[in-house]
């Protein structure tokens, strides 16, 4: 390929993140976007990405833009305006998730600005692939290698073989798009390309043998529906070219992998999850029902944005109590599993318009091609897409996130025209295209630290609070912070029966149940209230409490505790 040095530091940062960044490990709590490492680490690359594309911009003095990148931009524009209306005790807890937003959109237009011929955009897609042979290798020696007690912190019990994602499903999604990227890149190889068929060959087999190892439903979805919509045009492509063959080879690495992966499962001593528990759907028909219920209270200008944990929690908690939600749904629930409920329920129409305006520019490059690309096409991208419905992989893995747009960008680049206005300047974009990886870098760098000193701090007995004190940079963890700073000084509180303190954890413990309540800090709530003695304050929010939990063993036990001690 001949390269500029913009677009081959490009390539080299695109390569370095998916054959080495996106699969650093380090140990953490668990949950989603900044919380997980390795999505700290993703945004250091793709604000460098983003960097490098802005200033190619100036480098050629123009600005390439096509149909798609605008109606991305109009989305985006939508998607912000709730934000001028969301109630602000709340409007922080969608901060990050808007970042991302226009992360994305920002990242899909530097992608543009490379103007990169079709081997080249051919190339980032191999090193997406390149990406799933790291990860399916990884899986596999997860099930198949580690011990029960290693440093990874991988549950040998359950096995699951999640890669670096930490979420079974997460995984599973990851690796059937590598699968049906393989089969596309298959019909783009030349008769001379060996190596290129055989890598597509090798990564179906590893990627297949773990996606049937974890038992995702969604898995076994895309895995089945992705490559079923791609097989005629691929034997088209194939069949005109005499090319045939690699169509089988591809299909017998498919189900040959599947047979192994399924007698794994067969005779392994344990199993995560009976076929039952497979086809049984759990908490999200709750959950749906639910979601589509608040949405239709509020369809315009939805429950504002932030809102979603609190609101859905005594929405449906109230709805319970009267019998008209039915039982199952979760609690500390902050997403519905769908990506469409969500923002709908939070931005109602307004947000879910500006959906609409990314789905309507993708589609209109996927309607203008013969059946059977448009298929393929969509197949490309369903895994992702599917999982967006039943889940949420892009807040888990940025990676998600940043290969579906790449995936996109190709499809609206190889199929649809892309065009270029003047812009000369360039002062401004180079400022944007240094500071944005710059301040980005230092943020992420700061944030794994938190993850650090929090991760040592909580796996300890909690006794030294020294770690916390050390945090230079609170923004993705202040709740997590908050929480364990109130719990010590709550325990030292209680012990010293300091008044002034205890009414400071009862200020604290108001304020944080209107962003993200936890049964716990209800309990402690109680308690502090009865140690003040202000029991028929406690005694109300015990009654508060049971409502919005009432599966919650600890809030039983503790509502147990409570009426045995004020029985004579």
């Amino acid at each position: 390929m001949n390269l500029t040095t913009l677009k081959k530091g490009f390539f080299i940062t695109f390569a370095a993140y998916m054959l080495i960044g996106m699969h650093y490990f380090q140990h953490n709590g668990g949950g989603s976007g900044l919380h997980l490492p390795f999505n700290a680490i993703g945004w250091m690359f793709i604000s460098t990405l983003i960097g490098i594309g802005l200033w190619q911009s100036t480098s050629q003095a123009k600005l390439v833009y096509s149909r798609m990148s605008l109606m991305f931009i109009a989305a985006t524009i939508v998607m912000l305006i709730p934000v001028l209306y969301a109630d602000p005790i709340v409007a922080g807890l969608s901060y990050t998730r808007l970042f991302a937003l226009i992360g994305g959109l920002l990242f899909f237009i530097a992608l543009q600005q490379l103007q990169l011929n079709q081997q080249q955009r051919l190339t980032l897609l191999y090193l997406i692939l390149g990406a799933v042979f790291v990860e399916a290798l990884f899986s596999l020696v997860q099930y198949y290698l580690l011990p029960v007690n290693n440093t990874v912190g991988y549950q040998k019990i359950a096995n699951r073989p999640y890669g670096i994602f930490q979420q079974p499903n997460v995984s599973a999604s990851f690796l059937t798009t590598g699968i049906a990227l393989a089969l596309y890149l298959l019909t783009q190889t030349k008769l001379d390309e060996k190596s290129k068929r055989l890598f597509c060959y090798v990564t179906t087999f590893m990627a297949v043998i773990p996606v049937v190892l974890l038992q995702s439903r969604t898995g076994y979805l895309s895995l089945f529906i992705a490559p079923l919509l791609m097989l005629p045009w691929a034997w088209l492509q194939l069949r005109e070219s005499d090319q045939s063959k690699k169509l089988f080879i591809w299909l017998a690495c498919l189900v040959i992998a599947a047979v192994i992966g399924a007698y794994s499962l067969e005779t392994a001593d344990k199993v995560a999850r009976s076929a039952a528990a497979l086809t049984d759907p759990g908490a999200r028909v709750p959950i749906y029902l639910h979601g589509f219920n608040m949405w239709l209270e509020k369809p315009l200008l939805g429950w504002g944005y932030g809102s979603f944990e609190v609101a859905y929690l005594n929405s449906y908690s109230e709805a319970l109590s009267q019998g008209l939600a039915l039982p199952g749904s979760p609690e500390n629930l902050d997403h519905p599993h769908n990506e469409l409920i969500y923002w709908g329920i939070e931005g109602g129409l307004v947000a879910l318009a500006g959906i609409a305006l990314l789905v309507i520019g993708f589609l209109r490059i996927i309607v203008k091609q013969p059946v059977w690309q448009a298929l393929a096409l969509l197949g490309l991208v369903f895994p992702l897409v599917l999982h967006s419905q039943t889940e949420y992989p892009f807040y888990h893995a940025v990676v998600h996130w940043l290969v579906f747009l790449t995936l996109v960008w190709y499809i609206a680049s190889r199929y649809g025209n892309t065009k270029s206005i003047a812009f000369n300047y360039t002062f401004l974009l180079r400022t944007l295209a240094l500071l944005i990886p710059l301040v980005t870098s230092v943020f992420m760098v700061t944030t794994l630290h938190t993850n650090k000193l929090l991760t040592q701090y909580e796996r300890s007995d909690r006794s030294d609070i020294t770690p916390l004190t050390k945090v230079v940079n609170p923004v993705a963890w202040i709740t997590r912070l908050e929480f364990n700073a109130m719990m010590y000084r709550l325990q030292i509180a209680m012990y010293n029966n300091d008044i002034a303190e205890l009414n400071n954890y009862i200020d604290w413990a108001a304020e944080i149940s209107q962003q993200t309540p936890r049964a716990n800090i209800y309990i402690n709530w109680v308690r502090v209230l009865t140690k003040l003695g202000k029991n028929a304050e406690a005694k109300v929010l015990l009654q508060r409490t049971a409502l919005l939990y009432p599966r919650n063993k600890l809030v039983q036990r503790f509502a147990a505790s409570q009426a045995d001690n004020t029985q004579p």
